[in-house]
Formats: C-alpha cells, structure tokens, sequence
C-alpha cells in the first residue's frame, strides 16, 4: 500500500488516472441518480396526465350524450306527435281551409322543436306527396339529403331510430356547406277499431306507416363547445373528434388518419373507457376511446404525448441541468484540493502528513456524497409533488446546510407539511411514536396559512410537552388533518399524561398553563381567539386512552351554499 501511494505521488502519469477514477467515482453515483429522477420524474408525470384526459374523456362523454339525448327527446315529441302524424295522413282528404290550419299547425310544431333546443339551428320534414315544412328556411331541402338519410337508416342497428349524418346542405344565398343532420322517420299508426275505408286505404299505399321524414339541423359547434366548462381546457392540445359506428368522422374530425382498427382495438374485452399510448403517422400520442351509447358512436380524444410531459421535460432539464453544474463546481474543489496536497509531498515526514490529510478528505468527501444524495432526494420529493419552483429555490442555496425533509404525506398546504415533519422529526428523537393520517387540502382555505400553523404549532407543542416530560415508557403522538360534511378537522392527541377534570376547562383561559415558569398560558387562549373569526371551535375529549383535543373549522364556500 504505500509503494501505491509512493508511485502515485512520484508519478505523474499514475496520478493524473487516480484523479480520474477518484472523479468517475464521484459523478457516477450523481448521473444515475439524476437518470433515475428524471425518468421517474417523466413517468409520473405522465400517468398523472393520463388520469386527468381519463377524466376529461369520461366527462366529455357524459356531456356530448346529455346533449344528444336533449336533442333526441325533442325529435321525438314531434315525430311520436299523433296530431301531427294524423294531420299528414288526413291532409288529401280534408277542405283546403283546413290544409292551411295543418300547414300552420306543422310549421308552429317545427318553430317550437327549434326555440326549444339550444343545439337545433333549424328544422324541416318532407311529406310522401312532395310537401315541405320549415321552421326558419335557413335549409334548402334537396332530394340528396333524403336518400343519404335512408342510406344511413339501413346501415345502423334497427334499435336506434335516429340517424346523424353530415352532408352538403344549400343555406341562405345559395352557399353550400357541410352540416350534421339529424334524421327520423315521422309515422302514422290508426288503431283498427278507429280506422275509415279512407285510413285503410293509405295503409295499403304506405304499408309501413311512414307519412314523411324529419329533418333537424344540429349546430355540432355548439354540440362539442366543450370548452365552455374548462374540461378540455385542462388538457393542452387534446383533440376531441366522434366518429360513427361506421367509423367515420362526423364531428370534430383531425387530419390525422385514425382507422377503424385503432378504434375497434380499444374495446376487444369489454366496452369500458380506454386510454393507452399509440403511434400514428410515426408520432406517440395519447389516445382515448369511449362510446356514446345512445347512438353506438365512439368518441376520440388524441393528444400528442410530447404536449403532455414537455413542459415537465423542459423545466426538469434545467433544474438537473443547474444539479449538475452544482456537483461539478464541487467536484473541482475536491479535486484542486487533491492535487494542492499531492504537489507539496516530497519527503518521508510529508509522506505520513499527507495519509492524515488524505483520510481527512476522504471523510469530507463521503460527507458530500451523503450530502447530495440527500439534496436529490429532496429535490426528487419536490417534482414528484409538482413544486418545482421549490425545487429551483433549494437548488440555489444547495451549498448551505440544509434540513433533509422526507414527505410522508400529502396535505397539498407545502407549509403545514414541513411543519408536520419537524415535529415527527423531533418526536421521534424523544423516542415517541408518531401517527399521522391526512387527507389532500384544497388551497382555497377559510382560514390563513399563517393563522394555520399557529393553531397547529400550539396544538402539537403542548402535545409533545407533555409527552416528553411524562414517565410513562409507551408514548403516542397521533395527528389527524380531515375534512369531512364541510368542514376542516384538525386533531392532535397525547396519550399521556391525562389532563385531571380539575384543569379542562381552565386550560383554555388566558394566562392558565400547566407548564409552570416554561409557559405563558397564551396558546389555546391564541387558538379560540384565531378560530372566533371562522365560526370555528377547538374541543378537549379526554378519557382512558389519553387527551384529544378537536379543532373545526367550516369551509365558508360550503356554508354559503347551504344557507344561500
């Protein structure tokens, strides 16, 4: 061993490759784990972004269904309509003072279909004998437009009576554009012990009782407006588009060609809502599939993976980017240091000077090591729980000494978290067992952060106090943070020492403390006065399990709901 360190303090050359192990040693470990957070980092990120356009798929599919079972039901009120139906089957056979009042009579009839359906723009039907009725005459009916409808009809499911199709209509000024059409058969069926020779006659020249065809004119604008709400909004780039059971695009159709395979491969097993990972024209996307089933349509949500993770990706590389910046500013020190105390070891004295310093060095660098390890863990902690400007600020002042918090939990108050791990970090320094259970907070609190923590603080002080001053062996610190029928509940529990009946309601007056000369009978007094502007309450349950004490703080959003 020390003809080793001879050789290498003597030799140039053999010095210069121990550096360069001593180097690869130190930014190895650091490049996998940066490897391993940034990957890590993506994937989650990614599942996470998968499970919103889940939601959004989902929820998108309730609201197109909602909105076509709207548009359905008002079809039907006036093509299951018997006045109507009667009115078109009568019409040859009735005055021409009563054709007019069943002209008009249809046409209020159609008028009322649109002002009553925000998606229906315009309405007609055409009768068997050539006769056409119009709601506002922004369509001009074509023989193409009932022919595409029957075409339609015959190719679908005998269950679904309504057809939608999209197809080149002539509007006002003679322009033509493609619209969605909804299309129905109206029918006119004469109980036979009501029936006249004249009734019987027309069954014999339309034997399936079909009087004439209605058409409606949907806005598919409004129909996928489905920004309106934000729920596409939440999703960069997310494309929605619905296809027929044909597979063909009929609203919301992209440029990108998505085939009846890709489609009929989501529902193999069963017909629940799908979202996988697909390749189309060599791009990775996100592709969701769900059916309408009210009309047996698929509705598509496509986005390009790259909008999903590539803010991640591109905020994650400059903050590994300034981690690896850190490391290697670090590792040059480290290095410069070896090479100052390499160049001043020339005799046997210095030689034995030089392993002392050595192995000082060495515990320094298992310090920095250990250290940064710590520092990515923490700033792994940070991405994962999406605070990345948290974890930019730390990276800033990585070079001071730092406290190594290690989330256990998720309270969505970034705050109220850090404090919560002091005290388990304190506690568990006392030899006091520590049980936390929390549920994810909105960051719509009806109380202060700042307030927040005090009440908290106070809470677990007084806690932890009594704990480490008690005699008792087993000690129990449990925490609890709910929200529960409207309101916020925080508890915080001690197993030891029982408050005596004697106290339990004095503790809670000013100036009254427990602590002797250690305190000033100011916290629970603090913590009514914080919680008499929130109409809230802090309540002592004690019995043989030990003390509780109940703080409640109703949600003013909830409050106002139930007594608006």
């Amino acid at each position: 061993m020390n003809s080793l360190f001879k050789r290498i303090i003597v030799d140039t050359t053999e010095r210069k490759k121990w550096i360069a192990l001593f180097i690869l040693l130190i930014f190895l470990p650091i490049i996998l784990n940066i490897y391993f957070i940034h990957s890590r980092t993506i994937e989650v990120v990614k599942q996470e972004k998968i499970i919103v356009l889940k939601n959004v798929l989902k929820k998108t599919t309730e609201t197109v269904e909602l909105k076509l079972t709207g548009i359905i039901n008002s079809v039907k009120e006036f093509t299951d309509d018997l006045a109507v139906g009667a009115s078109i089957s009568k019409y040859k056979t009735v005055a021409p003072n009563y054709q007019d009042k069943i002209d008009n009579h249809i046409t209020q009839k159609l008028r009322e279909v649109v002002e009553n359906n925000f998606y229906i723009d315009d309405a007609f039907c055409y009768i068997n004998d050539g006769r056409i009725y119009s709601a506002k005459g922004l369509l001009k009916f074509n023989q193409n437009m009932l022919m595409e409808g029957l075409k339609h009809k015959d190719s679908i499911s005998s269950e679904i009576e309504e057809v939608l199709f999209n197809t080149y209509v002539e509007c006002e000024k003679g322009v033509k554009e493609k619209k969605l059409i909804l299309f129905r058969d109206i029918s006119h069926i004469i109980p036979y012990d009501m029936r006249s020779d004249s009734d019987n006659e027309l069954d014999n020249e339309n034997e399936d009782n079909t009087v004439g065809y209605f058409f409606a004119y949907i806005n598919q604008e409004k129909l996928i407006d489905l920004d309106s709400d934000g729920s596409t909004a939440l999703v960069k780039d997310n494309k929605i588009s619905i296809y027929n059971q044909n597979f063909t695009p009929i609203i919301g159709s992209s440029s990108i060609d998505i085939n009846k395979d890709l489609i009929t491969s989501f529902y193999k097993n069963d017909t629940n809502l799908k979202m996988k990972e697909v390749v189309i024209d060599d791009k990775k996307m996100v592709m969701g599939v769900s059916m309408i089933e009210s009309i047996k349509w698929y509705l598509v949500s496509l986005v390009p993976l790259n909008s999903l993770i590539g803010s991640t990706q591109n905020g994650l590389r400059g903050i590994l980017l300034v981690l690896g910046f850190v490391s290697t500013i670090v590792s040059i020190v480290i290095i410069l240091q070896t090479l100052a105390f390499s160049k001043t070891i020339v005799q046997k004295e210095i030689i034995d000077y030089r392993l002392t310093l050595s192995e000082k060095v060495n515990d320094k660098l298992r310090i920095y090591k250990h250290d940064f390890m710590n520092h990515l863990q923490i700033i792994q902690g940070l991405l994962e729980m999406n605070y990345q400007e948290r974890a930019v600020q730390y990276l800033r002042n990585v070079v001071k000494e730092g406290t190594n918090i290690t989330k256990e939990f998720e309270i969505g108050v970034p705050e109220l978290e850090v404090i919560l791990n002091m005290i388990i970090t304190e506690a568990r320094k006392e030899n006091i067992k520590v049980e936390v259970e929390t549920t994810k907070l909105t960051d719509e609190l009806p109380v202060t952060i700042n307030e927040l923590i005090k009440i908290v603080i106070n809470l677990t002080n007084n806690a932890m106090f009594a704990l480490i001053n008690s005699e008792e062996e087993n000690k129990l610190l449990k925490i609890k943070i709910n929200y529960y029928l409207g309101n916020y509940i925080f508890e915080v529990f001690n197993n030891t020492p029982i408050i005596p009946e004697s106290i339990r309601q004095k503790i809670f007056n000013k100036g009254f403390s427990t602590k002797g000369t250690r305190g000033n009978g100011l916290g629970l007094y603090i913590i009514k006065k914080i919680l008499s502007k929130y109409e809230g309450t802090v309540d002592l349950i004690v019995n043989e399990e030990g003390n509780n004490f109940i703080v409640t703080i109703p949600d003013s959003k909830e409050l106002y709901t139930i007594e608006g």
